[in-house]
Formats: structure tokens, sequence, C-alpha cells
């Protein structure tokens, strides 16, 4: 039976998995869109080893987490401090706008245990790299509509009409089925025109255990952004290309990605008793 907490902000955590050994370390994944429900992660937390209890958090407004208060979204990312006060020895995992979301939070970095960045980036991208951007033309055509008409329904046909720029060839079908089974909230995705978010940099750098990981033909967030910025040039952080994987690496390359996620896990369950030197 899944357990959900909701915190003092409403922060809704639901439990996929409880480890049974003693101070389990709690991975708790934080999805992207935004406005994304954190349930399209399930497959990715299902990848992270047995010693691990897994966790999906949908902050208030977010999926089909909706709440009866003014959100103020600026907010999210203090929200995220929540998280601790009911679980321990937290590894953060931020898929996509998740990732951006803990990067904007320099409080998290001395609070978690390890932070996992997967298919992020650490700024806004350039007007360059916006010029690369893929758009099909159904894609094109939905989101005039969603803008003109903003909704949940045209915002989640819009995201499914861009499977094809979201996963490889090969696995279209499974990431179009994963999009329709996801919960869309329109108001949520509307948070990256805020000034917090279109002037979007990263605030710090991890100083705990960070793996940041991406597939090698991610187009939205490759890797490159994360290895070309010196900032995060560290020892303590671990970078991890997965081969022939889109934006969902973990549907494009479960294997790869399972080995990826499962050495660095255990390696911070190494070190989880051992005070880690920043």
């Amino acid at each position: 039976m899944q357990e959900k907490i909701y915190t003092v902000h409403n922060v809704r955590l639901t439990s996929l998995y409880i480890a049974r050994q003693k101070n389990p370390l709690n991975v708790v994944l934080l999805p992207g869109g935004p406005g994304m429900g954190a349930e399209y992660l399930k497959k990715l937390a299902h990848l992270m080893p047995p010693i691990c209890s897994t966790w999906l958090v949908d902050l208030p407004g977010n999926g089909n987490h909706r709440v009866d208060q003014n959100i103020d979204y600026e907010m999210w990312p203090d929200y995220l401090e929540d998280i601790f006060a009911h679980l321990s020895n937290v590894v953060l995992v931020g898929h996509s706008y998740g990732g951006i979301l803990i990067l904007l939070n320099p409080k998290l970095d001395a609070l978690a245990k390890g932070l996992m960045i997967i298919s992020s980036r650490p700024k806004e991208i350039s007007a360059a790299d916006k010029l690369n951007y893929k758009a099909n033309t159904e894609f094109s055509e939905l989101m005039k509509a969603y803008n003109f008409n903003p909704s949940d329904h045209l915002l989640k046909a819009a995201i499914i009409a861009a499977t094809d720029l979201y996963f490889t060839k090969e696995h279209l079908e499974e990431g179009a089925t994963l999009l329709k089974e996801t919960s869309y909230a329109h108001e949520a995705y509307h948070l990256r025109s805020l000034p917090l978010y279109k002037n979007y940099q990263a605030q710090f750098v991890p100083t705990c255990p960070t793996l940041i990981l991406s597939g090698d033909v991610d187009w939205v967030c490759p890797l490159k952004y994360f290895q070309s910025d010196e900032r995060f040039k560290r020892d303590h952080i671990d970078m991890v290309e997965i081969h022939g994987a889109n934006h969902f690496p973990w549907i494009d390359n479960p294997q790869d990605t399972l080995t990826a996620l499962s050495h660095w896990i255990y390696k911070i369950q190494f070190v989880l008793d051992k005070p880690f030197s920043k």
C-alpha cells in the first residue's frame, strides 16, 4: 500500500518502495515539465537498487496534485526543503525541469546525501541553441492553440504530439503511452515565464555527491551544457552519457541507465556513515 505524506506547504510525497534495511537511502524523484505529474517517473524509480526506498514528489499544483490554495510558483524550489522534515538520508533526483528546481535552491546541497540531475541544464540556453530546437507541425499548431486558450487538455495534446522529439524512434510507442498516462497542470507550465525561471542560472554547484546524466541524442538537454560549464568540473560530480537515449534515458536505454544509477547509488550507500569531504 502506498504511503502519502503531505508537508506544511502541501508538497505530496508518495512511496513506491520501502527498503527493509536499517536507515536506507530515500530516493525522492522530482518531475519536469513543468507541470507533469510525477507518475511518469515510476519506471525510473523501479531501476533504483533495492537498498533504497523510493518516493515520488509532486509540488502543490503539479500534475494531479491540485490544491485549494494560492500557489506562488517562485517558491517551488524552497518548498523542496519540506522533504527533509519527513525523510532522512535523502537523495534528491530531478528530471529535466525538476533538475532546474533543485539547482535553484542552494540549501538543498547541505540537506541531501546526494543529488541526481537527469536530462537537465545549469542555465538558460542561448538564443543560438534555441534555433536548433526542432518542432513538428502538429506540435507547433497545438502550442498555438494552447497559447490562445491554455488548458490541461491542450497542453497534454501538444506534449504527446512532440513524442518524436523526446524519444528515440525505437521507443516512440512506449514514449507515447508514457506521455498519455501522465497528468498535466497547465497553470504550473506557465512558471517557466516567471523571472526566476526565465533568467535561470544554477544558484550553486553541489558539494555533496552528484550524478549528472543525459542521453547522447537528447537535443533538449544534452550533457554538453554541464560538460562545458567549468563550475561543475569537480571530482565528486560524475557525468554519464547514456548511449542511444534521448530526453527520457530510462525508457530508451534502461539497461545502461540501470548500470549508471546502481553504481552511483551503491557508492553513496558505502560512504553514508562516513563524513564526506566537501
